[in-house]
């Protein structure tokens, strides 16, 4: 397996929802359902991208821009294709239209215990803000809030 493998990421259409779900159930504490991932396209205020490593499912990112306030719902990348880019373009497609859109700024929650992601996500530019307590259950565990400024350029 090399790592010079070609990374697409593109706006998801409902053909990809299989794969999609696929990849939430298999990286994610709590998965979305159908029916979420679904909502979410279409929606003005709703960004769900798609990520392929040359033309296999490799993960998905959803943010929702609202009132100029851009925020990361969920993002995860398949466990065979983690370290390979995918989750940069992802992040990296939401701050591209979240800066057209005008927004100064993008957060998300973290899980606290999730370790490897808060790297990831302070090794892209993120900076963390805040902590809410007991956010997640199912594990229960607190959410890292962070955030990050937009500019043009950033990656």
């Amino acid at each position: 397996m090399t790592l010079n493998n070609y990374i697409s990421v593109r706006p998801a259409e409902y053909e990809d929802i299989d794969a999609i779900l696929r990849i939430a159930e298999n990286n994610c504490f709590n998965p979305w359902n159908r029916r979420q991932f679904e909502t979410e396209i279409g929606q003005d205020y709703s960004h769900l991208y798609f990520a392929e490593i040359d033309g296999k499912p490799a993960g998905f990112i959803d943010m929702h821009i609202v009132s100029l306030d851009a925020h990361i719902n969920e993002i995860a990348v398949a466990k065979d294709y983690r370290g390979r880019g995918a989750g940069r373009k992802l992040v990296q497609s939401c701050t591209e239209r979240a800066e057209k859109a005008g927004c100064a700024e993008i957060t998300l929650e973290c899980r606290k215990a999730n370790s490897n992601a808060l790297s990831f996500y302070k090794a892209l530019g993120f900076s963390d803000t805040g902590v809410r307590r007991r956010f997640y259950s199912f594990p229960e565990d607190d959410a890292v809030i962070m955030s990050m400024e937009l500019r043009e350029g950033k990656f």
